[in-house]
Order: C-alpha cells, then sequence, then structure tokens
C-alpha cells in the first residue's frame, strides 16, 4: 500500500480550521487518500488538547491532510503518529542546522522552541482506522508571537521562505515516512522516534492533575503512552492526563 500524499492540494486564503473542513469534505463523500487542504489563514486553527494554534495571514503553513490507511488497527495507531511526527521534524531537519525534536506527544521543537504541532484525528471502523485527518501547523515565516517558546523557519535562518515552495518538500518527506510503516517493524518505528525525542533521559519538570512532580522520559511503550521514571517507580502516561513543565 501506498499513499501519494499531495494527490491533490486546495488552497484556501481563510477557513476556521483545515481539519474541521476536510472532516465536512469527508462526510459529505467529497474527499480522496492523500488530499490536502492548506490555509493562508486559519480562524480557529486548533492544536492538541483543546489548544489554539496561533499564525498570522500567509507567514505559516496550516493543512490537514486526508489519509484512508490499509489495515492499521487501532491500537497500532502509534505508528502513523510517529511516522508524522518524523516526516515534520525530516523537513525542519532539513531547513536548519539546530537540533531538532519531537516533543511527546506530537509537537516539534528546535532546541527548547516550538516551531510544528501537529493534530491527527482518526475515525475508527471496527478494529481498524478508517481514516486519519492529519493536521499540521508549521511556523515559516512569522517573526514576532504571543510566547516566547515557539520559533519560526525565518527566525532561525534569517531567510524568506515561500509557503507553497515548502509545503511540496514538507509532503514529500511526509509521504516518505508515512509509507515507511507498512514496510517496518513497530519497535524500529518507536526506536527512530526516541531517538530524537525532546528531553529523553533529562530531568524534567511535570504536571498530572494538580500534581506537580519531576522526572526523566524513558521513551514511550508500544502504544505511544510516555514512559516517566519518578521517585515512585516508571509511570506511564496517555496523552492529556500529563503536561510539561518545562
Amino acid at each position: 500500500m501506498q499513499h501519494h500524499i499531495g494527490s491533490s492540494v486546495i488552497w484556501f486564503d481563510e477557513t476556521d480550521s483545515t481539519n474541521n473542513l476536510l472532516k465536512d469534505w469527508a462526510d459529505a463523500d467529497k474527499s480522496k487518500d492523500g488530499m490536502v487542504i492548506c490555509a493562508r489563514y486559519q480562524t480557529a486553527g486548533r492544536g492538541q488538547n483543546g489548544s489554539k494554534w496561533e499564525g498570522n495571514f500567509n507567514e505559516n503553513l496550516a493543512l490537514s491532510i486526508m489519509l484512508f490507511p490499509h489495515k492499521i488497527e487501532a491500537i497500532e495507531q502509534v505508528k502513523l503518529n510517529i511516522a508524522v511526527a518524523l516526516g515534520v521534524r525530516d523537513y525542519v531537519s532539513s531547513r536548519v542546522k539546530e537540533d531538532v525534536f519531537v516533543k511527546w506527544s506530537n509537537d516539534i521543537f528546535v532546541g527548547d522552541k516550538k516551531i510544528s504541532g501537529i493534530l491527527i484525528e482518526n475515525n475508527l471502523q471496527g478494529e481498524y482506522i478508517r481514516q486519519s485527518i492529519i493536521g499540521i501547523g508549521l511556523n515559516v515565516n512569522q517573526q514576532t508571537f504571543n510566547t516566547e517558546k515557539a520559533v519560526s523557519l525565518s527566525q532561525i535562518t534569517e531567510k524568506k521562505y515561500q509557503p507553497e515552495e515548502e509545503l511540496s518538500i514538507l509532503l514529500e518527506a511526509l509521504q516518505k515516512r508515512i509509507n515507511s510503516i507498512y514496510l517496518v517493524e513497530k519497535s524500529w518505528l518507536i526506536l527512530q522516534y526516541e531517538k530524537v525525542m525532546y528531553r529523553i533521559n533529562q530531568r524534567t519538570k511535570f504536571q498530572s492533575g494538580d500534581k506537580i512532580f519531576e522526572g526523566i522520559p524513558l521513551g514511550i511503550d508500544s502504544f505511544g503512552n510516555l514512559k516517566v521514571e519518578t521517585n515512585a517507580g516508571v509511570l506511564t502516561f496517555r496523552n492529556k492526563e500529563v503536561v510539561w513543565l518545562e
């Protein structure tokens, strides 16, 4: 099974959320595998855990990809999550000299600053993933942000980029990684993820519920859950169960 990511690319000047728009198209049976919707501006861009994605008009990439995975079980969806994260990281690494990391679960960091966020929404049918909508926000040319923890390619390299050209390169990197999930073992994918995982094996501060604690990220388990070594032993957290404080 091979996906052609970018089999069709449709640009909008403005939409509320590319994920929402692509979901509406899927419900109306207007989408196909590999289709990409890209917006020059999102009025309600969404990140993980209900966060809002910030972006100025025509300065960044905000896109969603429709995917109809081939016989990927719901319990194996971590493979798709890893492939997308690594694909975005591959692209960013091709543009900057600095170290690029995947921050669990699906943010891309250059050093200690966020350059990209990923939101994957899966629709299940029985034990398999029927469709996946892969949302990606990538800071390209923006110069100012509401947080010191964000950065763009242009800020790092002091260059100006053409979003349309960067989209093509990004989609090529994603296609290579996504198609690889049918060819390699999950254990190999996890190993590749952990090699570039943000703050792995470094003492880090977290919050889970009302509790703030320190621990050492050890990697992820076979379901993509975060493993953290703490004073109480090795604890495992699912997405949304823990927040990084540093």
